[in-house]
């Protein structure tokens, strides 16, 4: 939200995690449980939508290999237990050819940890 905000309005407004949670005003996400992952998403190309916003993922970060990474792109056991929220903010890649999904201060390459196969973002008009 706070990088939505920020491309429609010009201003970078820091905003916590409560934040969703108040705004949950409908009681379709999982409130003070959790927020839940807009499955419908998965008919959205990620790619398109992350060269206007950040968006959000579910990633596997329950692996030690994952827990103790420190920097550089990820190569260490892929995983499909979703359990971790991150933010992506660009994609790209490298010199040599690899692929890879930029987390806020992490670095995965593309689809390791089954990192795209559920995502959601906002839109602001």
């Amino acid at each position: 939200m706070e990088g939505i905000n920020q491309l429609s309005t010009g201003k970078l407004i820091s905003l916590s995690e409560q934040e969703l949670v108040d705004c949950d005003i409908s009681g379709e996400d999982q409130g003070c449980n959790g927020i839940g992952w807009n499955l419908q998403l998965h008919m959205q190309p990620r790619s398109l939508a992350l060269t206007k916003q950040p968006i959000s993922v579910a990633i596997d970060a329950g692996d030690s290999d994952f827990q103790f990474y420190s920097s550089g792109i990820f190569t260490g056991q892929r995983g499909t237990e979703l359990g971790h929220g991150v933010i992506v903010v660009r994609y790209g890649t490298i010199a040599d050819g690899t692929k890879y999904w930029m987390q806020r201060d992490i670095d995965v390459p593309e689809g390791l940890c089954s990192i795209a196969m559920e995502s959601s973002y906002p839109t602001a008009t």
